[in-house]
């Protein structure tokens, strides 16, 4: 059976694919025939060759919105599609891929609500939700500040 109801909230990832962590710094991959994902209100520092990268097919109500995220050097894209639309069109069919803040990346390749700033804004604006885009800061730093963490 393929994944299906995962949903991912409020994350800031960082130093991926630099030192000591190896690999090409692929924050988020989502594989063709998983369902109903939700990726929302995240963020991370630094991306290798994708923001976020899809492969396998297609995925079935995939929701992406109010996210700011680095372009790297491809942004979104699938295996043998180009960046932007091409990918999201046939790699979340009929899905929602809304209100991302995407640094440095092309906005005419992507959904009239994506943002493309040079660097990451301090303030990111109101997303699909009604909430500021990003992750929501005051419950990161509660859960962290409320963490055992063992000896």
């Amino acid at each position: 059976m393929p994944a299906a109801r995962i949903s991912i909230y409020d994350n800031v990832i960082t130093n991926l694919g630099s030192s000591p962590w190896a690999g090409e710094g692929i924050p988020l991959q989502i594989l063709g025939g998983t369902y109903d994902v939700v990726v929302a209100h995240n963020s991370w520092s630094n991306a290798g060759n994708q923001a976020i990268s899809f492969d396998g097919g297609a995925s079935t109500r995939t929701v992406i919105h109010s996210n700011v995220i680095p372009n790297g050097v491809y942004g979104v894209k699938g295996s043998g599609t180009g960046s932007g639309f091409t990918t999201i069109n046939n790699y979340m069919p009929g899905g929602l891929f809304s209100y991302d803040v995407i640094v440095g990346a092309d906005c005419s390749v992507y959904p009239a609500t994506t943002t493309c700033p040079s660097s990451a804004p301090s303030s990111p604006g109101i997303g699909y939700d009604a909430r500021t885009i990003g992750p929501d800061m005051t419950k990161i730093n509660s859960a962290t500040s409320s963490a055992i963490v063992a000896p």
